[in-house]
């Protein structure tokens, strides 16, 4: 407890406030609440991928389209609404300080916004250009290896000279990517996660995963067409949403997904993307888009004698370290094909959403009574109709569908500026038990869309120029029974969060989190479970502020309680220091934390800087210290070298981890290298 008092003497800074997604502070936010709430690994590089998209191609403030100013998350809706009304009764901006005279809009949001926006002439290249793709194209190379240095259980030989894993403990990533203007770009994406075998064994191909898409944009009709790898996002994310979706967070108005359609994907996750093709075509006011999708799967196969083959689980780990991970490697395909049209009249936007998806083998629920609703056979069939639109100033959206059994799931949801200060947000969504969507992802607080009920409502209120306050109440009920809840249950998320930024350069906020849910109580024999009371509670005091033009400091403190038949806590404090000197081909990001935990409940996320298309948010968790140092060199024009290495220590531990994974060591330390060429 006396380092933590130390290092909370030390503690200087302030945080993120602003109203978007994308810039670092709101993702990072954003990223750590999924990390909490998942419970599988996900892959957060698609969030590097946008920024990186939007820093080459900012969006221009004056000539975009709605769809355009909405379609990265960077605006929210009411934001969207103030900028098209601004350039239609007073003509297109002049600068982009410009935009701090809107209501919505102050200095704090546009030093984060800044990166990713232009004003001038608009960016004429709409339609495919094949003199041009050579002559006006760019290409650029990023190679990536990562380890830990300690050696896990799996890559050490056994008493007959046998290791777990076939291959390495580097992870290595590999992309390539050539782009024309906004209307070309080619991509291939390679990795082996640790432990794979390279150009050997069972990967004599060499990377255990490849990704390609050839992206175009023929012409003022045919918007895009894709070959290869693939996203989609529609309507309020109950038929076809693939990729993260953001949910509840401190910026408590963003509740009304952006989809942006038919969009190439290039990350190394791999599950959760279309392989295929698809068309974005746009007639008037109608665009009409199409999809098809056919690829093998991961999964583990169950034989039954009366059924016969059944996909027992879908894998989506996208590890093939051995023999008995190989086993599950393409066992099934998945057959996909979709439709989307939608529709502009006035001010209002409709959609229509329809997707079949077939698997070669059925899916089997289960025998467990909790599992009789899951999903199961071969076919899928969803369709859905959303809308969105203004009525005064309020921003009304939502969508309802339903699946191949007529079980219907629907959200709808509101968002309105009462006035310069005030924003408030209600979202009610109601997902039948049996409502399945396999590329489902909308707002909600189990981890699939169905099987919940519930009423969100969000307020942010700016008390004077330097105070803001931020809440949200999100009361929800689950009809049927769930993983270790043996009767039907509800719950309630209370969120506030106080921010104070008495500057450009320093924010400050207070934030206190509690959620209520119910489980069974582990002392009760199986089948005569009584639910019991969770309650997780969390406080978190964050500084963050600028020096200067060149330093960054941030500081947190954080403690965790979490309560059922007892008590447990944990607590965090760190400070990070960044220094990025302005027109210098060097910069550097270090963290030095502490952190206490009584057991995993109590564990505890937070994001780490990281080089670009990479990302670390581990649960910290037990007694010990973190520390990770990054480095960014530019030596050369167009070439860029990062290098991280980062160390967790376990004083008094002799095992970190376990299984194959296991660490005969008290610290665990994990280094990154990647190199990024521009041709």
């Amino acid at each position: 407890m006396r380092k933590l008092l130390l290092l909370a003497c030390m503690l200087s800074g302030t945080v993120c406030c602003i109203a978007q997604q994308l810039p670092d502070e709101i993702s990072e936010d954003r990223i750590e609440n999924i990390a909490a709430q998942s419970s599988s690994e996900t892959d957060f590089t698609e969030i590097e991928e946008m920024k990186s998209l939007l820093k080459d191609r900012p969006i221009d403030l004056n000539y975009s389209t709605e769809e355009e100013l909405s379609s990265f998350g960077i605006f929210d809706p009411v934001q969207v609404m103030e900028i098209l009304q601004h350039r239609k009764l007073f003509g297109n901006f002049i600068a982009l300080e410009e935009v701090q005279t809107l209501d919505y809009f102050d200095p704090q949001i546009m030093q984060q916004l800044l990166p990713y926006l232009r004003i001038g002439e608009p960016i004429i290249d709409e339609k495919l250009r094949p003199k041009s793709l050579l002559t006006k194209g760019s290409s650029k190379i990023w190679m990536r290896a990562q380890r830990l240095l300690e050696d896990q259980q799996g890559f050490m030989k056994d008493e007959n000279g046998i290791k777990k894993y076939d291959g390495s403990p580097w992870k290595l990533y590999s992309r390539y990517r050539y782009t024309a203007g906004n209307y070309f770009s080619f991509n291939i994406t390679a990795e082996k996660d640790a432990g794979e075998s390279f150009f050997e064994g069972n990967h004599k191909n060499g990377f255990d995963f490849y990704s390609m898409h050839l992206f175009v944009v023929p012409n003022r009709t045919v918007k895009s067409f894709v070959i290869g790898d693939y996203q989609l996002q529609y309507g309020q994310g109950l038929v076809a949403w693939s990729g993260l979706a953001f949910g509840k967070g401190s910026e408590t108005v963003l509740v009304k997904k952006q989809g942006m359609g038919i969009r190439p994907y290039s990350s190394a996750g791999e599950y959760g993307f279309y392989r295929g093709a698809a068309v974005h075509t746009v007639f008037h006011h109608m665009n009409v888009d199409a999809w098809i999708s056919h690829q093998k799967v991961d999964a583990s196969i169950k034989s039954d004698s009366l059924q016969g083959d059944l996909i027992n689980a879908v894998q989506t780990d996208g590890y093939h370290r051995n023999d008995s991970e190989m086993e599950g490697k393409g066992n099934s395909t998945q057959s996909i094909a979709g439709a989307n049209i939608g529709i502009k009249l006035g001010g209002w936007k409709f959609g229509y959403t329809s997707q079949w998806i077939r698997y070669s083998e059925p899916l089997y629920a289960g025998n467990d009574v909790y599992e009789i609703h899951d999903a199961h056979g071969n076919n899928f069939f969803n369709q859905g109709i959303n809308y969105a639109g203004l009525i005064k100033n309020i921003n009304v959206f939502g969508e309802v569908a339903v699946d191949e059994k007529m079980n219907k799931a629907m959200v709808n949801g509101l968002i309105a500026g009462v006035d310069k200060r005030i924003s408030i947000s209600v979202v009610h969504r109601r997902y039948d038990v049996g409502y399945h969507s396999v590329t489902a992802n909308a707002f909600r607080e189990g981890s699939q869309v169905t099987n919940e009920n519930g009423t969100y409502v969000g307020l942010q209120f700016v008390i004077a120029k330097p105070y803001k306050l931020s809440l949200y109440n999100d009361m929800f009920s689950f009809p049927w029974l769930k993983y270790q809840v043996s009767a039907p249950s509800r719950g309630n998320d209370q969120f506030v969060q106080f921010t104070y930024t008495p500057s450009r350069t320093t924010e400050v906020y207070l934030r206190w989190h509690i959620v209520h849910k119910e489980q069974n109580n582990p002392n009760q024999m199986q089948g005569a479970e009584v639910l019991i009371p969770v309650n997780t509670q969390s406080y978190r005091f964050q500084v963050k502020f600028k020096s200067g033009m060149d330093w960054y400091f941030q500081s947190r403190v954080e403690y965790v309680k979490n309560v059922t038949l007892e008590s447990t806590g944990g607590s965090v404090i760190y400070q990070d220091v960044i220094y990025k000197p302005l027109g210098k081909p060097y910069s550097f990001a270090l963290r030095l934390g502490l952190f206490t935990t009584d057991s995993y409940d109590t564990r505890i996320y937070s994001y780490e800087q990281d080089i670009p298309g990479s990302y670390s948010i581990s649960p910290m968790y037990g007694s010990g210290k973190r520390v990770y140092l990054m480095t960014r060199l530019r030596p050369y024009r167009g070439i860029d070298l990062w290098i991280r290495a980062g160390r967790s220590i376990y004083p008094g531990t002799t095992t970190i981890g376990s299984g194959n994974d296991a660490i005969e060591n008290s610290h665990k330390t994990e280094i990154k290298l990647q190199l990024a060429v521009q041709l």
